[in-house]
């Protein structure tokens, strides 16, 4: 510091009371400190300065301070440094006036201010006095006030809240905006639903049009009908806690739906009808489902203490004809439980008069009775409509129909089971004691030895026809080798149609019959078999095979068959009695010697119809060892010839040489023998025997042949 001018330091701009300076104190020869305001204060001779800087001014004088105007109060300036005059009133604290005041300007009022009276003029009667922009009292178009009611003419804006302590509040415009979320009603200290019982919204019409909460019936009430859209079965136009895709809409005109998860359940129609899985119901209530086992109505008694004789459910007819006494149940099926309950039945009822009684009852094991409540066979029934000769009342089910009508009974003798039909009650059909159907008759017959289990006695009738529309009628016959599918044996008869007629005594001689067997050995899926048509001759009690059809395609005549006959013609000696074709193996020989022949070919070839053979041969040599010898002839016929000389043929030979004079050769069969010998002839010559004796290698025979036999 000593070694720093003053002109060097910084200027301090203003300096505070409290700022310090050093002073040199020439008393003590030292240099000390002291505080800007010590200095003032010294130097006005009327400032109290304090330690800590701050001064005191025990009086100022005037003379001390700028001349103001007049009527001035004197206030500290802005920054609370200095002072100052003001050309307005302004008093921080309570100004008290006792006497009049008159303001010449403004009067601004800091704090509280009591009038014990108070002018204010240009103000108009019933308006409402309100600060102006600029703090000054002033009345306002908009506000009026006549001491019961308070208009105002625009918008009014509440910060805060509003509370209306009226009988009523009354809002005359057209629309009211909330621009909150929530409108709350009946807003009590102590909010109950007897508090709330009757709040609601009423729109004042030619009657009221209300939406109210009521008390008693725990719910809202609507006087008038709630318009909603139509909405789709995955957005329904009215939904349940918030579950947007399971409520009520309409799928179209004059329709109602519900639908869960999204899809429609059940729909009403424009006609009444119920659908339950269905949007277009055919009838009063129509349930339907795609599952495999189908739709399923279920009806539920949740009683757990369910005794024997009382219902579980039932489905009822009500009839409502009062105009002859048609009121009542008319007919019913219910579910009935038995045995404590652990069982159940099932009962039918309709009515005569009254209301409807049990007429038929399916039991917990199935068994179905009518007229008894406890049935003991799988159909058990008791009493009927129609009375034996006796008067004994049978067991009948009976049908009537527009021109006559028919029934099924039984009678207490040999307990059959008999249809009657027509209108003269004709018996038609029985199944009788031993459990054979009986057709047109009573009493069963022994036809062809055996009485059948189905028997048709057609009187007057056609018989037994089958038809069947659209594709081929069966008739089946079916055997096993024991029980089920057991294999039968190769030896078995598959069927028989066996054709018996009267002879005076009984029907039990067979006429004819067709027979159906086994015809090889049969397997799985493996079933050969032939079919074997068999008459009985003259004078004979029993039928005798005349012709088969085999498993292996062939149509054979049996041994001793007469033949076949053609055109109508009943002459033994006409008939067919024999077709045949075959092959058989020629050889060439000669008369004398056979010789020691090979053959590149040996094909011999035949037809037989009845007496009449024709036969092809073709043998054609290989290396001959040794030549035969004597008259050619070729062995070997399937049948021997029955005369000598047959000559209808053709014959071509190589190798062996004819007479000069020979023009033509041909074969000849030979009675008795199953061989053939060569001519050669020439013009009116005698026909010689071909020779074997020069028959080589590479040589052949051939010819065809018809003949006797």
């Amino acid at each position: 510091m000593a070694n720093i001018k003053i002109s060097e330091l910084n200027a301090l701009t203003p300096p505070a009371a409290a700022d310090e300076l050093p002073v040199v104190d020439v008393s003590a020869s030292s240099t000390k400190k002291t505080t800007v305001g010590e200095v003032v204060g010294i130097i006005n001779g009327d400032v109290e300065v304090a330690t800590d800087g701050t001064a005191t001014i025990s009086e100022l004088p005037v003379s001390k301070l700028q001349d103001g105007d007049a009527r001035q109060l004197l206030q500290t300036d802005a920054a609370g440094t200095g002072v100052e005059w003001t050309s307005n009133i302004d008093v921080p604290g309570t100004l008290d006036v006792t006497g009049a005041t008159t303001l010449d300007s403004t009067l601004g009022v800091n704090g509280q201010s009591t009038l014990s009276s108070a002018a204010v003029s240009d103000l108009t009667s019933g308006r409402v006095v309100l600060a102006g922009a600029s703090g000054e009292l002033e009345d306002n178009a908009a506000l009026a006030f006549n001491g019961t009611q308070l208009d105002v003419d625009g918008d009014v804006v509440i910060t805060g809240d509003l509370t209306v302590e009226g009988a009523s509040t009354i809002l005359e415009t057209e629309t009211v905006k909330v621009e909150d979320k929530n409108i709350e009603l009946g807003v009590v200290a102590s909010p109950t639903d007897t508090t709330a019982d009757g709040g609601g919204i009423t729109l004042k019409g030619a009657t009221d049009k209300t939406l109210n909460w009521v008390n008693a019936t725990d719910a809202w009430t609507s006087s008038e009908p709630l318009d909603l859209p139509a909405g789709a079965d995955t957005a329904p136009a009215l939904f349940f806690n918030g579950d947007t895709n399971t409520g009520l809409y309409s799928p179209g005109a004059d329709q109602v739906a519900i639908s869960t998860n999204g899809t429609g359940r059940l729909f009403v129609d424009a006609s009444g009808r119920i659908g339950v899985g269905t949007t277009s119901p055919q009838a009063l209530l129509e349930i339907s489902s795609g599952v495999t086992d189908g739709p399923v109505l279920r009806l539920n008694n949740s009683n757990t203490s369910v005794n024997s004789g009382t219902e579980y459910g039932r489905i009822q007819w009500n009839a409502n004809d009062s105009s002859g006494g048609g009121t009542g149940i008319s007919a019913y099926i219910a579910s009935l439980a038995t045995n404590a309950g652990v069982e159940g039945a099932l009962t039918f009822g309709t009515r005569a008069s009254g209301d409807a009684t049990e007429r038929m009852r399916i039991d917990s094991s199935g068994r179905v009775g009518i007229g008894t409540t406890s049935p003991t066979q799988p159909l058990d029934v008791v009493g009927g409509f129609i009375k034996n000769d006796t008067g004994t009342l049978l067991p009948t089910a009976r049908f009537t129909g527009v021109s006559g009508g028919a029934y099924i009974s039984t009678n207490a003798t040999d307990n059959p089971i008999t249809l009657v039909t027509g209108t003269g009650n004709a018996e038609r059909a029985r199944i009788d004691s031993s459990g054979r159907l009986l057709v047109g008759t009573s009493t069963s017959t022994s036809i062809a030895g055996a009485e059948a289990l189905t028997q048709i006695n057609a009187g007057s009738g056609t018989g037994l026809s089958i038809f069947r529309q659209n594709s081929t009628p069966i008739l089946t016959f079916g055997i096993s080798g024991g029980s089920g599918a057991t294999l039968v044996s190769g030896s078995a008869v598959l069927g028989e149609i066996r054709f018996a007629g009267a002879d005076g005594t009984d029907l039990n001689t067979q006429g004819a019959k067709i027979a159906a067997e086994v015809d090889g050995t049969p397997g799985a899926n493996d079933m050969p078999g032939r079919l074997v048509f068999s008459t009985t001759s003259d004078s004979a009690s029993s039928p005798t095979e005349r012709l088969r059809i085999t498993s292996d395609a062939y149509v054979r005549l049996a041994s001793g068959t007469a033949g076949i006959q053609f055109n109508g013609d009943t002459a033994a000696a006409n008939a067919l009695d024999d077709y045949e074709e075959g092959t058989w193996t020629p050889s060439i020989t000669g008369s004398t010697t056979a010789g020691t022949i090979g053959y590149d070919s040996q094909v011999g070839k035949y037809t037989k119809i009845g007496n009449i053979v024709t036969v092809s041969c073709v043998a054609d040599t290989g290396i001959v060892t040794a030549a035969p010898t004597g008259d050619l002839r070729v062995s070997g016929l399937p049948f021997n010839a029955v005369s000598f000389f047959e000559f209808v043929g053709a014959v071509v030979i190589k190798g062996i040489p004819f007479p000069a004079s020979t023009t033509t050769v041909s074969v000849s069969s030979v009675a008795s023998q199953s061989y053939v010998h060569f001519f050669a002839s020439g013009d009116n010559a005698v026909a010689a025997r071909v020779q074997a004796d020069s028959l080589a290698t590479d040589d052949y025979v051939r010819f065809t042949l018809t003949y006797r036999v």
